[in-house]
């Protein structure tokens, strides 16, 4: 079974505790995937609840992109590696995202956890590996957690308006009791790439051949967004099939992210050579 939202039930997932990423959530198919499961370390990685975005401005994103690009000629031997993107996109994650242990509500009223994941659909939600207190869920817990998380969703004032679609994350720290291990936001993030990297390549062709700097943009725009097309991308489409790089630099600019991961993208753009 997939998951999918369509555009006009696309979340917000601000940096820090708001919502900037509208994403949706598709189960993992291991049939469907040609590709290896992500394997990252995670020993270095602190408890969800300490594991914030970094805190950078405009030069601190330049700083980044430049260390990207400084490690392209060293990293070219892995463009096609899909694990290599992966990493850095979880990169990417931590930079610019605050993983959530807990679920929380977006703008949307759709149920998310982690790293931006989508779980508002019951079948993703039961199959989420959830502890209390440090032991695993029951199916009969997570059913419990998941509809009160479905009733503060549509939960309405006394004027019909929805009470709890815009309160930032922390709010919902308490509203259930299961929690998410740091390695479980990753499976879920990884689950998500899976279908991006797939979405990409079906809307470009050559996706493989692109400079490894644009694949990481495309793919931090699609996982962030969910709804990366050209309808909705008409200018950068073209400007990407002219290898035009001032045309993709000036149309990767989202205008729901914080500034300094627009301008990381930006920066990226400049490094690629076609």
């Amino acid at each position: 079974m997939q998951t999918k939202c369509s555009k006009n039930l696309q979340s917000k997932r601000h940096t820090g505790e708001d919502y900037n990423c509208r994403c949706w959530a598709e189960p993992y198919i291991p049939q469907k995937s040609e590709h290896k499961r992500l394997q990252i370390d995670l020993s270095g990685l602190h408890p969800l609840d300490e594991l914030k975005p970094t805190k950078f401005d405009t030069k601190d994103a330049t700083l980044y992109a430049a260390n990207d690009k400084a490690s392209v000629a060293s990293d070219a031997v892995y463009g096609k590696n899909d694990e290599f993107l992966y990493t850095k996109m979880w990169e990417n994650i931590k930079r610019f995202e605050m993983i959530i242990p807990y679920p929380y509500l977006d703008s949307k009223g759709l149920i998310t956890i982690g790293g931006g994941a989508n779980v508002n659909d019951w079948n993703v939600f039961k199959n989420l590996n959830v502890t209390i207190d440090g032991i695993p869920a029951t199916e009969a817990q997570k059913w419990e957690a998941y509809n009160r998380m479905r009733q503060l969703s549509e939960e309405k004032n006394a004027n019909g308006n929805y009470v709890n679609r815009n309160m930032k994350a922390n709010f919902f720290k308490n509203k259930t009791n299961i929690r998410i291990s740091d390695s479980e936001a990753l499976r879920l993030a990884q689950n998500h790439m899976n279908n991006d990297l797939a979405h990409l390549r079906g809307e470009f062709s050559d996706f493989d051949s692109f400079p490894l700097p644009l694949k990481e943009v495309l793919l931090d725009i699609q996982y962030n967004t969910g709804n990366l097309n050209q309808h909705d991308w008409p200018q950068l489409y073209r400007a990407i099939k002219n290898h035009d790089i001032n045309g993709i630099t000036a149309n990767v600019h989202r205008k729901d992210v914080q500034q300094s991961r627009n301008d990381w993208a930006k920066n990226m753009v400049r490094s690629i050579r076609f």
